[in-house]
């Protein structure tokens, strides 16, 4: 049998019953959450269903049948939150939604298939996440499948040291041009000066674009947001392709060429975006500690 229950306004489920069990033992479902299944009329509190006697439903919590449901009525699962009257005839069963088989930790934000992961709201946790994220839990910390955005100053240090690294790549370039200039004077009075600054541009500008896309394709952060524990990540908590690591770097092209506008925009976006962030539907977060 599917169980739903309440996280805040949040519906979670569907759930087996084992599932509810395993919530109730750690402590996920207390005796007040707010439970529902198809044998109940309503949302009531976990302490009641609990309570009550066995029913045909097999093993799990119990929930005695209500003689107001009628046989062939379908459940509005939004009617108790949003104050909708509890004529379930006028309601239809919402469409099932297609079934995930793999999903991400919110907390490590690698790929597992769905049955190694827990349901905490909205959020899934892996096994090797569990201990510390229920710990986290009981201690009132903020950890139910909230993205920890990087703020406006933490990102502008982090791109100051890449820009750095890619800096000193460049000057190495442009050093290695003049170095030939001054073995070869013919060169100095030649096309051929241009051609080799035309080389060496687009020879840096090829080493930024494999910098940014490879970092964040293979680790989800260039070194200087290793170096303060950020990741690029998609809305959900996943990893970036490279081909959006790719296209991101060409975005944050244009965060710049605005008078750096886009990437002032982070510090008054709700979610931390920049204007890149928000063209390539992409977050950049804090790692869990």
């Amino acid at each position: 049998m599917d169980w739903y229950y309440k996280v805040g306004d949040t519906r979670v489920g569907p759930i087996a019953d084992e599932k509810m069990r395993e919530l109730a033992l750690q402590g996920t479902i207390t005796p007040e959450t707010e439970v529902w299944n198809e044998l109940v009329a309503k949302w009531r509190p976990y302490s009641e269903i609990s309570g009550s006697a066995k029913t045909s439903s097999g093993p799990g919590p119990s929930v005695p049948v209500k003689e107001e449901v009628a046989q062939n009525a379908q459940w509005n699962p939004y009617a108790d939150m949003e104050g909708a009257d509890h004529d379930t005839d006028s309601y239809e069963r919402p469409e099932a939604p297609t079934q995930k088989t793999e999903s991400y930790c919110s907390q490590c934000f690698n790929k597992f298939p769905v049955a190694e992961l827990i349901q905490y709201g909205d959020s899934n946790i892996c096994a090797a996440c569990k201990p510390l994220f229920f710990q986290k839990l009981k201690e009132g910390a903020g950890t139910a499948g909230v993205l920890r955005y990087a703020g406006f100053w933490v990102r502008f240090v982090a791109k100051f040291i890449d820009n750095i690294i890619m800096g000193i790549v460049g000057m190495l370039l442009y050093g290695a041009a003049v170095m030939l200039f001054f073995l070869d004077d013919n060169i100095l009075m030649t096309p051929a000066r241009m051609m080799v600054f035309m080389l060496v541009y687009v020879l840096q500008i090829s080493f930024n674009i494999a910098y940014v896309t490879f970092f964040i394709g293979k680790y989800g952060a260039t070194p200087g947001k290793m170096a303060l524990s950020l990741s690029v990540v998609n809305p959900d908590g996943s990893k970036v392709s490279y081909m959006k690591a790719f296209g991101r770097f060409f975005a944050e092209m244009v965060s710049g060429i605005i008078l750096a506008i886009g990437y002032i925009m982070a510090a008054f976006d709700d979610e931390k975006r920049a204007l890149h962030d928000r063209i390539c539907g992409t977050r950049v977060i804090k790692k869990s500690a």
